[in-house]
Parts: structure tokens; C-alpha cells; sequence
């Protein structure tokens, strides 16, 4: 057995620690998964490829020339796998580096290069057990390099070539940081190829390139991936952030709403209604105390609804309301229901502001009242709640001085648009009357 010197210890020395530290990296890796998961099945394999091939590479290099019957299959079989599994990391490296580009044709096409010369490269390992080309032993168990080496040396460059245009091909994408970190798994090797090129040793100084810039690539990845998370946690507080202040919005627009809705001259009139009935129409009075209970229950339960509501109960609310307005207005006030559907949600107090200016302003002010009509329909992609009077109309144009309620009109149209993506329009023409239109995407 040829004696081994200082270089081959402390190479063999390097390559030990590097495959414990592999395996402890991979562990690492492995824990990591959980919250960097982009390839990191795939760097786990390439870290404990890289561990065997340094332990098979130390335990066949000091074997080397030893006559002891075992020394035959201990240095054929770590060599093997020393040769064959460099480019079995090649293949698995490849598609690491998939993992981080786009699936355009170049990169598809550079990936599959890779992976094809990669595979060939182990059909040629495979080979040489047959013929030597690449690499022997005589009967003493010692490593010869055959005809082949420095040729396959020399070709082993074209996949390093194709994945260094493969980085600078997509380094937008990439980043600095990463095209670094993949380049230095051809530039790590590369270097020390050439100085095995000019200093040889028992001990592969290959593996020891391939096993850094596996620590260099996981180091720089991990990295990459922290910051990727932290601008993902940053960008999920500004959104819950934006989130609350919309909530908060919507909370103060409708109690804005409620506050409108909870009129003292309607307050007055409802009451006053009531009095006169309790002595002429108990019953009916028993029926209008009700409704009246119901139409402030239903205001109440408004302020704390935060969530869209179902549209059978806030058509409750407006019968309600409209109940406690024929009792004023009696039959200068016809209502008619045409209800499609009342299979979909509307936010809270969004019908009932609509009805009260149809009522108020539109069949209110004509000299012998009118008709108010409230229908719901069902379209492919949506729901529509229409509200038509036959009452006075406006002008759009100069609907400021007409005496409505615009501000909780105004109000229903953002919650509509803020809770639900609906909207709200009017149209209405002088002398004829108004309809509002309220649309809800399903």
C-alpha cells in the first residue's frame, strides 16, 4: 500500500467533516421545509448524494494499493459512486434550479440538456466497469485514469457551460443573490478540477467543491427565502391593517345610517299614529306597536352587523317600516311586492333608506299619492333589487336642493361597493316618477 501523505490526510480529514456536515445540513434543510419549501426536497438530495460521495471517496483513497482481500470491492465500488453520483447531483442540481426559473422554452430546453448529458454521463460510469476507458485498477487495487478522463473531463464542461447561460439567461428573476449562489456550483467544481489537473491526491478534490457550494447555495437560498417570508408577513399586516380600517369604515358608515334612519319627525308621526289608534282600532294599534318595535330592533341589530345580512331580513325591516308609513298615509300609499329571489345576501340597512325616499319624496309629495313597488330578480351572474314610485320624479341634475336624503343614499352606494362589490343607480324623470336599481354580484 503507497503511503499517504499530509495532503491526503488532511483532504480525507475535509471530506469526513463535510459528510457529517451534509447530513446535519440536509437535517437542517429538512426542519427548514416548513417554511421555505421551494426545492428544498431537492437540496436535501443533492446534500446526502454529496455526504456518500465524500465518505466512499475517503474510505476508497486510503485503500488504495492495500492488498487485503476487501481492498478490491471497497475501492472499485467507492470509486463508482464517487464518479457516478457527481453527475447524479448534476441531474438532481438541474432541476433545483427549475424550481426558481419560468417554463419557457429556452429553459426547458437548457434544463433538459442538462439532464440528458447528466444521465449519459452515468451510462458512461456504468461502461467502464466493462472496458476502463475512463478509469482502471491494476491487481494491487491501484487507480489509473484511461484514455477517456481528460476527455470526459473536457466535456463534463458543456453542462456547466449551458446552466451558466441558463443563470445569466434568467439572473431578473433570479436576483444577484442567487445567481451567485447557483454559479458557484460550476465555478467551486471548476476550480478543483483544475487543481487536481496540477497536483493529484488520493483524496477527490471535487467532492470537496461540490460539497461548498451546496453549503454556499443552501446558505444564500435560506436567506432569499427569510426574506421572502418577511415581505410576505409584512404584506399580510398592511393588508389585515387595511382590513381593519375598512371594517372600522364600514362600521361608522353604518351607524351613520342607523343614526339617519332614527328620525325624530318620523319617531313623532309613527307614535302619533299609534295614540289616535289605541282608542279607535285597538287591534290595529296592538299591530303598528309591533311593527314599531320591530323597525327600531331592526335598526339596532344594524349597528352590530358587521357581515352582509339575508335579504329576507332586511325586506322584514322595510315591511316594517312601510307598515308604520301606511298607517300615515293610508291609501294615498300603495306598496306591491314582486319577489323573484331572496336567495342572496345585502348589507344591513341598504333597502330600507331607498324605499323611505321613494316613499317620502317621491309618492309623498304627489297631490294624490301612488304607487311603490319593490322587485328582486335573479340573473346569470348577479341579483337586482329595483325600487320604483310613480310619485313626482327629480331632476339628477339638481337632485341637491330637492330635499332627499343623499347623504344615506350616498352611504348605502359605499357600503354596497365595500361589502358586497355592488352599486347602486337612480334614474327618474319629472312628473313620473324614480327607480333605483341595486345590483349584486353573485
Amino acid at each position: 500500500m503507497l503511503e499517504l501523505t499530509v495532503t491526503d490526510y488532511l483532504l480525507g480529514a475535509l471530506e469526513l467533516w463535510g459528510a457529517v456536515l451534509c447530513v446535519l445540513a440536509a437535517l437542517f434543510t429538512k426542519f427548514a421545509n416548513r417554511t421555505n419549501p421551494v426545492g428544498s426536497n431537492y437540496m436535501i438530495k443533492m446534500q446526502l448524494i454529496c455526504s456518500v460521495m465524500m465518505l466512499s471517496d475517503v474510505v476508497s483513497g486510503f485503500t488504495i494499493g492495500s492488498t487485503d482481500p476487501h481492498a478490491y470491492y471497497t475501492v472499485r465500488i467507492g470509486y463508482f459512486l464517487c464518479f457516478s453520483l457527481a453527475y447524479v447531483c448534476l441531474y438532481i442540481f438541474a432541476i433545483y434550479m427549475k424550481c426558481f426559473i419560468s417554463d419557457d422554452k429556452v429553459n426547458l430546453m437548457a434544463v433538459a440538456f442538462v439532464k440528458v448529458f447528466a444521465c449519459l454521463g452515468v451510462f458512461a460510469v456504468v461502461l467502464n466497469l466493462h472496458n476502463g476507458f475512463y478509469y482502471s485498477f491494476d491487481a494491487i487495487n491501484m487507480y489509473f485514469r484511461g484514455g477517456f478522463f481528460w476527455m470526459g473531463q473536457v466535456l463534463t464542461m458543456m453542462p456547466f457551460a449551458v446552466l451558466a447561460f441558463l443563470i445569466f439567461y434568467n439572473k431578473k428573476t433570479l436576483g444577484y443573490n442567487k445567481c451567485i449562489a447557483f454559479l458557484s456550483y460550476i465555478i467551486f467544481p471548476a476550480v478543483s478540477v483544475l487543481t487536481t489537473a496540477f497536483s493529484y491526491s488520493r483524496i477527490s478534490r471535487l467532492n470537496l467543491g461540490i460539497a461548498m457550494s451546496i453549503f454556499f447555495m443552501m446558505g444564500v437560498i435560506l436567506m432569499e427565502q427569510r426574506k421572502d417570508i418577511f415581505k410576505q408577513k409584512t404584506e399580510l399586516l398592511r393588508k389585515e391593517e387595511e382590513l381593519v380600517q375598512k371594517e372600522r369604515k364600514i362600521n361608522e358608515m353604518q351607524i351613520r345610517l342607523v343614526i339617519s334612519q332614527i328620525q325624530p319627525h318620523f319617531l313623532y308621526n309613527a307614535l302619533n299614529s299609534i295614540y289616535y289608534l289605541c282608542e279607535k282600532d285597538p287591534r290595529t294599534a296592538q299591530e303598528a306597536i309591533n311593527n314599531f318595535s320591530n323597525y327600531l330592533r331592526g335598526n339596532m341589530d344594524a349597528l352590530r352587523s358587521t357581515a352582509p345580512v339575508d335579504f329576507k331580513v332586511e325586506l322584514n325591516h322595510v315591511e316594517n317600516y312601510l307598515a308604520l308609513e301606511k298607517m300615515r298615509f293610508e291609501d294615498e300609499l300603495d306598496v306591491v311586492f314582486d319577489i323573484e329571489t331572496t336567495d342572496f345576501k345585502i348589507p344591513s340597512l341598504c333597502l330600507q333608506p331607498v324605499v323611505e325616499n321613494a316613499v317620502k319624496h317621491g309618492v309623498g309629495k304627489k297631490l294624490d299619492g301612488g304607487t311603490v313597488t319593490i322587485r328582486t330578480k335573479e340573473m346569470s351572474d348577479s341579483y337586482e333589487i329595483i325600487v320604483a314610485d310613480d310619485g313626482v320624479g327629480f331632476d339628477l341634475s339638481g337632485k341637491k336642493d330637492d330635499g332627499r336624503s343623499h347623504v344615506g343614499i350616498e352611504n348605502v352606494n359605499n357600503r354596497l361597493q365595500e361589502m358586497v362589490g355592488g352599486s347602486l343607480h337612480v334614474k327618474s324623470t319629472p312628473g313620473q316618477g324614480t327607480i333605483a336599481l341595486i345590483h349584486i354580484p353573485k
